[in-house]
């Protein structure tokens, strides 16, 4: 992967594949009831990552495989300040959820 920025929703489909490498697992039919439950407001969307989390805190493997796919180490991620390392990753994950998730 380069260090040049990439577009949010290719990095959202990027995310996407990743997670849905987990489709079979508990983890992911965990994850994806638990963001519909939120709403799609900023607040919501912030919620809706904490979710992501929240699923890669309960399964290691799919925690490191977004590692492995350059989105970092999304627990440590602070979503209580503001940086510019966690605002883009919660927008890449809610445009995933808008993208292909809320349809």
């Amino acid at each position: 992967m380069s260090n040049a920025p990439q577009p949010e929703k290719e990095r959202a489909d990027q995310l996407l594949a990743v997670i849905e490498q987990f489709a079979d697992e508990h983890v992911y039919r965990r994850l994806r009831i638990r963001v519909k439950e939120h709403g799609a407001n900023q607040i919501d969307e912030v919620l809706q990552f904490r979710e992501l989390q929240k699923a890669c805190r309960e399964n290691a493997e799919l925690a490191d495989a977004i590692e492995a796919a350059g989105f970092g180490r999304i627990v440590e991620l602070d979503t209580r300040r503001v940086s510019a390392d966690t605002g883009a990753m919660v927008q890449v994950f809610n445009r995933l959820v808008e993208d292909h998730w809320e349809r």
